[in-house]
């Protein structure tokens, strides 16, 4: 398992897609920053909204929300807001994941690391290693633009540690599991671009619209869909919504070990050689 892992670190290393998806989030996270700061010079308003503009998913996950940064975490965490990230991981996952499949190297790749699970797992292990390195950079880069761009926000307090650890730690997990359940699917699927069109698709929240709507008709008005999938807790995620926190680490934990078992199971169950 060890030799499979350090296998999939170095197609990790030498996938310029990585690279290429780790540039442009900084880019709009930096740029992000400096529409805040520039909305906070010129109006005096800051205002988490104005980061619509760069956004692919456009809907109220937080009616709560006050858009007054009161505290840096605060807006730290606000470099997370709409699905820009989500969006991108769920790119990385279908191409790291169908690599194999793309280029039929499935047989061969099966004949050097043994049982085909271990693929998988060392799959989830880059997954969960990607993802890290994705919020700790965007967190980073984050701090870094507000204290250039952004006049007051050295003078702000830090804010609570303990929401703060809480978001990151759901965040984290939501992302996670929406990785693996990208990459369940393109096992599923047995097409990568078709697999990474359709995740999109779902990622850009058509989806909860459309879902949203027939329930809206069937007369249930009560519940959303989203609220119970991860793509739909981390857009509704927020340091003003504590309570979230519990939930939306359940639903990951229930959908990536869900999603990591099919994967496993649909793989088991296939014929390489087709």
């Amino acid at each position: 398992m060890h030799k499979v892992i350090k296998m999939e670190l170095f197609r990790l290393k030498k996938s310029r897609y990585a690279y290429v998806i780790l540039g442009v989030l900084l880019f709009m996270t930096l740029f992000g920053t400096f529409i805040d700061g520039s909305n906070d010079s010129n109006n005096n308003v800051k205002n988490e909204t104005q980061k619509s503009n760069i956004e692919l998913y456009v809907d109220d996950y937080d009616e709560n929300y006050n858009t007054d940064y009161s505290n840096k975490y605060e807006m730290l965490t606000s470099s997370f807001s709409g699905n820009i990230v989500p969006m991108a991981l769920l790119i990385f996952a279908g191409l790291f994941s169908g690599a194999y499949r793309r280029h039929k190297f499935d047989k061969n790749v099966i004949g050097l690391v043994g049982k085909r699970s271990n693929l998988i797992y060392a799959n989830a292990v880059i997954c969960a290693l990607y993802n890290c390195i994705i919020i700790l950079v965007i967190l980073g880069v984050s701090y870094v633009g507000y204290m250039v761009f952004y006049p007051q926000f050295n003078d702000l307090v830090l804010g609570d540690t303990g929401k703060f650890a809480g978001y990151v730690v759901a965040y984290y997990l939501l992302l996670l599991s929406v990785s693996m359940v990208m990459s369940c699917f393109v096992y599923i699927v047995r097409n990568q671009i078709a697999a990474i069109i359709i995740g999109l698709i779902y990622g850009s929240g058509i989806v909860y619209g459309i879902l949203d709507f027939i329930s809206a008709s069937a007369g249930v008005k009560d519940i959303s869909v989203k609220s119970y999938l991860p793509l739909g807790n981390i857009y509704e995620l927020s340091m003003n919504a504590a309570n979230m926190y519990s939930r939306s680490i359940f639903i990951a934990f229930i959908f990536g070990v869900l999603a990591l078992f099919l994967n496993i199971f649909f793989y088991h169950n296939e014929d390489i050689v087709s």
